[in-house]
Order: structure tokens, then sequence, then C-alpha cells
């Protein structure tokens, strides 16, 4: 057996991380992003290191530095985690970072229904519309598929595959963070006796993708509920695993997930001042979405701005 065998099966391991689940939960979209959703049953997800949000990745090594002292008190594991953090830490601030074997891409949902500060970010006139899309936690993840490229012969082909993904709340408070945090440390210090750099490069590389369900409490307001995906992109090693394909167009950097129409529940429409935006959505009943049989509206009221 390897000598690091151990830690790289912790290190793949999501069934100790206290990930909290839902049984629905609400992607919110603007109108052409419904449109691209129900014509195509198909979710974006995108690269996590290409986010809007500049703390993405960043958080949970900045969570590291803080407190050390407090997630450990071995000066050697100290000292090795914090080798790791400021060797990473540029790379990330520079979105440059990416794993050998696997990129990570995320889908964004909410566990609220009907939040305004959500609704804000696609009703920005009095003209514009949202919508979310409830669906159904366990028949949405269960049956994702992407489409994966294969090599043949001298030829590369096209299929569609089964993608497996990690789900969860995010967490907002400080304290739960920092818990979570300190028992993984504590999972890698009890598996081995192995004290150096490839042990801390797995510690480091597994808190970061924990830290993917981890937000500053100023986004506490989003609710948000996490789909993340870590898979190999690498079109050089195909030989090793099939390969995602990955769009490469203006909004490049994201790859596209397949759901079973029996996931939809339901759609709910934003504020607003139009009937004609809760009859559009009547379009999309239909054979392919045979569970989505309530369609709603806002029951926070219009204000015109």
């Amino acid at each position: 057996m390897n000598r690091y065998d151990k830690v790289v099966n912790l290190h793949n391991d999501w069934t100790n991380i206290p990930l909290k689940k839902e049984n629905n939960i609400y992607h919110y979209t603007s109108k052409y992003g419904l449109d691209g959703i129900f014509s195509n049953q198909q979710l974006w997800a995108n690269d996590v290191y290409r986010q809007n949000d500049m703390s993405e990745g960043v958080y949970i090594l900045e969570l590291l530095q803080k407190n050390i002292d407090v997630l450990c008190d071995d000066e050697v594991v100290k000292m090795l985690i914090l080798k790791q953090v400021t060797e990473l830490s540029p790379e990330l601030i520079e979105r440059f970072y990416n794993s050998d074997k696997y990129r990570s891409f995320i889908i964004s949902f909410s566990t609220k229904q009907d939040e305004l500060a959500l609704w804000n970010y696609y009703t920005k006139n009095a003209n514009s519309v949202g919508y979310n899309i409830e669906f159904n936690v366990e028949r949405l993840t269960s049956n994702l598929k992407t489409k994966k490229l294969k090599k043949e012969s001298d030829h590369i082909t096209q299929y569609f595959d089964k993608l497996k993904c990690v789900h969860g709340k995010i967490v907002y408070d400080e304290k739960e963070q920092i818990n979570i945090i300190k028992q993984i440390i504590m999972d890698f210090c009890k598996v081995t006796d192995i004290r150096d750099d490839e042990w801390a490069y797995l510690l480091v590389d597994k808190l970061l993708w924990v830290g993917f369900f981890m937000k500053h409490y100023g986004f506490r307001h989003e609710y948000e509920y996490r789909l993340a995906f870590f898979t190999l992109t690498d079109k050089s090693k195909m030989d090793i695993d099939k390969v995602p394909v990955e769009f490469e167009g203006i909004n490049k950097n994201h790859i596209e997930i397949y759901f079973d129409g029996l996931a939809v529940n339901s759609v709910n429409c934003s504020p607003t001042n139009s009937k004609e935006n809760n009859e559009y959505l009547k379009r999309y009943m239909t054979s392919q979405y045979p569970n989505l049989s309530k369609i709603s509206e806002s029951q926070i009221p219009f204000r015109n701005i």
C-alpha cells in the first residue's frame, strides 16, 4: 500500500462532512435564463474560480490563516498548512488555480422560494422580470448527466454520461465553519503519521473543496444551496477518464448539466405589474415536465422604482 493511500482516500471522502440537505430548492434566473433551462432541459455549472464573487476559493484560506492557532496546536502542522496557503493564495486571487486532476464547477440555488434580495438581481427596472424554478433535490441530484468526450481510434466522439455531485446548504456561521475545518484537520492527523508537503497539499486541497460550501456571513440573505462537481477536464488525460465537454463560446468556463424533467415542481414569478409574465410560464407545462403543476406569483408587493 502506498504511504499516502489513506490520506488520498480521506481527501476524496465526503461522508463525514456535515452538509445539510433540503427536500426542495429554488433556482433564480432571468426570463432568458428560464427559456434556456426549460428549452434545453439543462443547467450551467460554472467554474468556481471564475465567479463574480471574488471571495470564492479565497475565503477558506483566509479562515485558515486567521484561526490557525485555534484550529491546531501542532507547530509542524501549522507550518505546513500555512505554507500551502501562502503558495495557493496568489494563484486563487488571480483565478489561475487548477488541480492536476480536477476542476470544480457549481450550480447555485436557494432554500427560499420568495426572497426579495434574490429577486433584485433580476428586476433592475420596472419592465424586467425574474423567475425561480423549484426542484426536488433527490430527483434532481440522482439523475444528472453531461456530455463527455471519448477517444476512439483517431477521432473523438461525444456521449451522455451520468455525473455525480456533492450538494448541501452553504454555511455562513463562522464558528460552525471553524468547527468543520478543525475536524477535517484532526481527521487528517489521525489517519497517518505522515507530516510533509504532500500530506499538507491533500489536506488543504480538501479544505478548498469543502470551502465551496462556506461563505462570509454578509451573504446569508441568499440562503444558498449548492451543487458542486469535481471532474477531470484535461483533454490530454482523456485516456485516464472521459472528459466533460466544456462550453467554449463567449460565456465559457462552464459545463452543461442535463436534468430529469420530473425534478421540476413549480415556477414562481418575481414581483411584477404584468400578468403576462405569469401567463408566459404556461408554455412549459408540457409532458416534458409532468410535475410542473403550479405557477405562482411572488407575495412581495410590486414596487416601481
